[in-house]
């Protein structure tokens, strides 16, 4: 079995995301591209709104005043999962990763994130350190109404396929 390369692929899609001028026009700066997504879930802290938190830590879900930062858009890493991908001739794995984003500024703000994330990372020729990149590929999207803050959310779903070198 071969190493694992997920920790890669999420540094150089991280790394990828930070240096694109399209994404940081849209989320304002490499700052606001991160690796965790502020996401409901059952078994994380809680919030002072009473929402669970999944993916960070801290009395407030890793945010200062307590609620989403309002302010400024962010693409954050969501959950991800690998799988064994291999035959006889080589040894390799199959990603399945999420990309959350976050905008204050509505619907078309957000979606316009999406389409420089997916112009940006689909078919993308990214290194990783002990690995080949075989395939990046961009599957689907979900994008959702605003919340209560006023906060439209897209959860972004990629593929990808890698090999040892």
């Amino acid at each position: 079995m071969t190493v694992d390369a997920s920790w890669g692929l999420h540094r150089a899609i991280l790394a990828a995301l930070r240096e694109d001028k399209a994404v940081l026009a849209c989320v304002g700066g490499p700052e606001a591209i991160g690796d965790e997504s502020r996401r409901p879930c059952g078994d994380g802290p809680q919030g002072k709104d009473g929402e669970k938190i999944c993916g960070q830590g801290g009395e407030h879900g890793g945010r200062e005043n307590g609620k989403k930062d309002q302010a400024h858009p962010s693409i954050k890493l969501g959950a991800s999962s690998t799988a064994c991908w291999h035959s006889a001739t080589f040894d390799g794995q199959e990603h399945t990763l999420t990309l959350d984003l976050e905008s204050p500024k509505g619907d078309m703000a957000v979606r316009q994130m999406a389409a420089a994330v997916i112009e940006r990372l689909h078919d993308a020729d990214l290194l990783i350190p002990g690995h080949a990149l075989i395939e990046l590929q961009f599957e689907c999207s979900e994008t959702h109404a605003p919340d209560a803050q006023g906060i439209t959310h897209c959860r972004m779903f990629f593929k990808a396929l890698t090999v040892s070198d």
